[in-house]
């Protein structure tokens, strides 16, 4: 019988270290709600009232969006915008609008490698974009003549990252096209 009881200590003994490591790591992740969910609390109210604030004001808010290949576009407009959140209080807050492009023209697409696997890439971060023709190829890279329709979604989400205890930020088509993720510390988000 003295294996079989070495065999139950040694699996009360990793037992217990589990149950310790679940227990740190709740009142870890418990501390990271503490701190940051009145922090994206404070950060839904201020999307919301901005929302409205745009609503109500309807300014004209004119970006160059920087595109891989194109450079800075310049005449996307930038629509209303719709504040979601999730969660009571909210661990989630999403600001959506939508960035309208209201000049005509062509552009040239060039340094991107594959002109097909430039297109389905940037169809795939939202942006409406057509090929008009391939161009002659220089020094063996592909070039086209691409034209932008109409519109491309953008958004800010903003979430509780309970393993660093931060607030995730991601950025799809803000500035540029593409997601960038970056985390926010808590304290830094003021009223």
């Amino acid at each position: 019988m003295g294996v079989l009881d070495d065999l139950k200590h040694k699996a009360a003994v990793l037992q217990q270290a589990d149950e310790e490591r679940a227990r740190k790591l709740e009142a870890r992740t418990t501390a990271a709600l503490a701190a940051t969910l009145p922090a994206v609390f404070r950060i839904h109210l201020h999307l919301r009232d901005l929302a409205e604030q745009l609503r109500i004001l309807k300014p004209d808010i004119r970006i160059a969006l920087d595109i891989p290949g194109l450079g800075a576009v310049p005449g996307f407009r930038q629509d209303a915008m719709d504040v979601d959140a999730e969660g009571n209080p909210p661990d989630r807050v999403s600001a959506r609008f939508v960035l309208r492009y209201e000049r005509r023209g062509q552009f040239e697409l060039k340094g991107v490698g594959s002109v097909n696997a430039w297109l389905d890439n940037a169809r795939r971060k939202g942006l409406l974009v057509k090929l008009l023709r391939m161009l002659e190829p220089m020094g063996g890279a592909e070039r086209a003549l691409v034209t932008l329709a109409e519109s491309v979604a953008a958004s800010l989400e903003f979430s509780i990252d309970r393993e660093s205890g931060s607030i995730a930020l991601l950025m799809r088509n803000f500035e540029q096209l593409g997601e960038r993720r970056q985390l926010v510390r808590p304290e830094d988000v003021t009223s």
